[in-house]
């Protein structure tokens, strides 16, 4: 899917720093705002995804506070490099010691040893570590886990790991939940990367691949599982194995073979993984972003809005639409947007919303299919206010698109002057992002366009 050919009013996002060098680039008069810099705030550093120009390869970079990340991502249809501009809420990683397995932290390991700064990690530094399988005299269990934080009863919980093939190249990521229930997931570290067999009521994703300046790959692997309720105290434990399934990390070590792993992370009472977050004696915190344009008097017979990005999830079940754009505010109208539907524990449907009036709330949907984790979503509405006609169309992955449309109030828009496109939302929207329980929303933006 592609914008129409109109006039381009408005873009910005990763594919138009690819472009143009600028995250933002706007066509307008000095009358209608002209080239008005774009605003970025987020308290604090954060980490993105990029490759190293100099020495090749993707690895994890900082960036201060209120300087903007841009992930570069493998596109899942043609596997090249893109940009994708990130926009997170709030996040934290519940483990101690991230980085550091040895740790005692990590209060057990069973039948492995752990080799502290052993490896070259997906940050650039010799912080990885490696796990040698003991020498047993029977098939046995080799493992390290760490005990989790309080649970809140009933939810979804996201344990991740980053984890680099050695003479091992399987792992099994089991959860254990607070009624005593295991939950179990496979990954396959080679080629691409694949999630095998997983419990039933659990899921596993492999978030990102990492080639690193070695040659050496890293594996991003996450489990998704439910609290449920009791008194047992929960784990996640991470098990090097002989193949596909539980029953395959139970074997006769010979004391030499081994992985890395490096930047555990949890997600408590989430549904999807957060950007990294790396931790040390406490839990860690990456603060929320906001990415705000000032607006101006825009065209009074309709607008289009175009957004392609890359879906990484969001938290809990919602109790109202995550926003993924917006031209307005929480407060005024005329206001349009593009917001998600929860479908199911791993999916999204997608809609566009636009309100003339405070009272006006058209929504046109399209929903032949649902978007998950890794997916590219392309949305593309229009609404033509003289025939009041809201028309949506939405693709995943480049495929056929959905259609959709509705009815907004007829009449001529409010001047648009001093309203703002938030990606991702802004504060006076998080609650309607933050309504369904602290949930991260976690769309990244590759490019979002305004167009006459």
């Amino acid at each position: 899917m592609a914008p129409l050919a109109r006039q381009i009013d408005f873009m910005a996002g990763g594919d138009v720093l690819a472009k143009y060098g600028t995250l933002l680039w706007r066509k307008a008069p000095p009358t209608a705002g002209g080239e008005i810099p774009y605003t970025f705030t987020r308290s604090g550093s954060g980490l993105f995804v990029a490759n190293d120009v100099v020495a090749g390869g993707l690895q994890y970079f900082t960036a201060p506070a209120n300087t903007p990340r841009v992930d570069q991502q493998p596109d899942p249809v043609t596997g090249q490099l893109q940009n994708y501009l990130v926009v997170e809420l709030l996040g934290t990683n519940s483990y101690l010691r991230s980085e550091e397995f040895d740790n005692a932290s990590w209060n057990t390991k069973s039948n492995m040893t752990v080799t502290a700064n052993s490896a070259l990690a997906p940050d650039g530094t010799t912080t990885a570590d490696t796990f040698v399988e003991s020498t047993d005299g029977a098939p046995t269990l080799h493992y390290i886990k760490q005990t989790l934080p309080a649970l809140t009863d009933n939810t979804n919980q996201c344990a991740s790991i980053h984890v680099r093939p050695g003479s091992r190249s399987w792992l099994l990521m089991e959860a254990q939940a607070k009624n005593a229930v295991f939950y179990d997931a496979s990954f396959n570290l080679s080629g691409a990367g694949s999630v095998g067999t997983v419990s039933s009521g659990a899921r596993g994703i492999i978030v990102a691949k990492f080639s690193l300046t070695d040659g050496t790959i890293y594996y991003r692997c996450c489990i998704v599982f439910p609290s449920n309720s009791g008194a047992t105290t929960p784990n996640v434990a991470h098990y090097p194995a002989t193949g596909d399934g539980g029953a395959a990390a139970t074997y006769q070590g010979n004391g030499s073979n081994s992985l890395y792993m490096w930047g555990a992370q949890f997600d408590k009472d989430q549904n999807f993984p957060s950007s990294y977050i790396k931790t040390v004696a406490s839990t860690a915190t990456r603060n929320a972003e906001t990415f705000t344009v000032p607006w101006y008097a825009g065209p009074t017979g309709g607008e289009w809005l175009y957004a392609r990005f890359l879906e990484r999830g969001a938290g809990l079940t919602p109790a109202a639409y995550p926003e993924l754009v917006r031209i307005g505010t929480a407060s005024t109208r005329p206001q349009f947007r593009f917001v998600g539907t929860y479908a199911n524990p791993i999916a999204w449907q997608y809609s566009a919303d636009y309100q003339l009036t405070a009272g006006d709330a058209s929504e046109a949907a399209a929903t032949a299919g649902a978007g998950a984790f890794g997916n590219v979503i392309e949305l593309l509405a229009w609404v033509n206010l003289a025939k009041s006609l809201l028309t949506f169309r939405w693709a995943i992955n480049g495929g056929a698109e959905s259609v959709g449309t509705a009815a907004p109030a007829a009449g001529t828009p409010a001047n648009w002057s001093g309203l703002q496109l938030a990606l991702g939302g802004n504060a006076a929207y998080s609650r309607v992002l933050h309504g369904y329980g602290g949930g991260t929303a976690l769309s990244t933006i590759a490019d979002v366009r305004n167009l006459l």
